[in-house]
């Protein structure tokens, strides 16, 4: 009876040895098994996303707006764009084609609506929209902030005008079209004085002499016409 009772404990011991033994080899290939299946997933690859920004126009000043038209004058737009080709102000360029250097900013300060345009070297352009308008009432609690005006994507053609004198800065030198200064006077000289038949400063007729100055502060624009009709415009803002 004893050594059947000896047999049986061996018997029981040699079947949990078993057991054991088999249960470590099933959770050492479970555990390949999942090795594996992680090491055939696809590779996990990163897009770059980054892409070019695309231009944008602002309104820098703090003007209040009726829908898409202003009260005052004086709005400052900026132009933002990765590789700036151009900005136009209803299809007249702002930059000097035989300049490298690009118009970023104008001031826009005379009545009227505005068509601006900004070009990027990639063919990228946007576009803004409003009207400067002395007879619109804007209240405070129902007017739009400039900053809600936005530049929206533009796909068509710039309608260039009939490209006019080129105007540039004399005196003091590196004011551009739309800028401030503060100056004791400004001097504007215009090219081909034998070809311009009207130059105009706020107004009042000037002599055509090839440069045109300013002695008082505040906002001037100088118009510059020749004998083809092509004019252009150059504003300005002295605060000496």
């Amino acid at each position: 009876m004893k050594h059947v009772k000896n047999t049986v404990i061996v018997i029981l011991f040699v079947v949990f040895c078993v057991l054991i033994v088999y249960g470590l080899k099933t959770w050492n290939n479970d555990g390949k098994k999942k090795v594996a299946a992680n090491a055939n997933q696809p590779a996990t690859t990163v897009q770059n996303t980054d892409k070019t920004t695309a231009p944008t126009i602002t309104i820098t000043s703090n003007n209040l707006f009726n829908e898409n038209n202003v009260t005052n004058g004086d709005v400052s737009v900026a132009f933002k764009a990765s590789d700036l080709k151009d900005a136009f102000v209803n299809g007249t360029s702002l930059n000097d084609p035989q300049s490298q250097e690009k118009v970023t900013e104008a001031l826009l300060s005379n009545p009227g609506s505005y068509e601006i345009i900004v070009e990027d070297n990639n063919g990228s352009k946007a576009v803004l929209r409003f009207s400067i308008d002395p007879n619109v009432v804007i209240s405070e609690e129902g007017g739009k902030k400039a900053s809600d005006i936005k530049s929206e994507p533009y796909t068509g053609e710039v309608a260039q005008v009939q490209q006019g004198p080129a105007i540039t800065a004399q005196t003091p030198a590196g004011l551009i079209n739309g800028g401030t200064v503060s100056s004791e006077f400004v001097t504007l000289a215009y090219s081909s004085p034998e070809q311009i038949t009207s130059v105009t400063l706020d107004g009042e007729a000037m002599e055509v002499i090839g440069t045109v100055t300013s002695y008082m502060s505040g906002k001037h624009t100088v118009v510059v016409t020749d004998s083809k009709g092509a004019s252009s415009t150059f504003t300005f803002t002295n605060n000496y």
